[in-house]
């Protein structure tokens, strides 16, 4: 480490110190931070509302209340898969990142869904 901070740093807690993170290891997490987040990011506000909006308009067009109802649904599940593929057939680290920032973002939103479909079937409020 080159700057003062990072002078000061190796001179208060020593050379070989394991609280001083080396500086690739800290290069490779923050690159995993920003793919998953970017991953996170495109796949909540992007992919799955284009394709919600896109399911709720096939089904006002085609008149099928069904397809409608369970857009989100049916946009998760097709958001889900591809992302899967694609991290299953990506070979590019970043690429693979982001893939798994999509799918980590429908994991949760699948999570929340049994959550408040759980509170519901009790009776508690949510």
């Amino acid at each position: 480490m080159s700057t003062l901070a990072g002078k000061r740093l190796h001179a208060i807690a020593g050379e070989g110190s394991p609280e001083i993170a080396p500086t690739p290891m800290l290069i490779r997490d923050a690159e995993l931070l920003t793919g998953v987040t970017v991953g996170h990011r495109i796949n909540k506000h992007g992919i799955v509302f284009g394709l919600d909006y896109g399911m709720k308009a096939l089904g006002d067009a085609i008149k099928s209340p069904t397809l409608k109802d369970w857009s989100p649904f049916i946009a998760r599940g097709i958001s889900f898969t591809g992302s899967l593929i694609a991290l299953l057939l990506l070979r590019g680290k970043w690429s693979r990142m982001i893939a798994f920032g999509a799918i980590f973002e429908n994991v949760e939103a699948g999570i929340d869904t049994v959550v408040s479909a759980v509170s519901k079937a009790v009776g508690s409020p949510k």
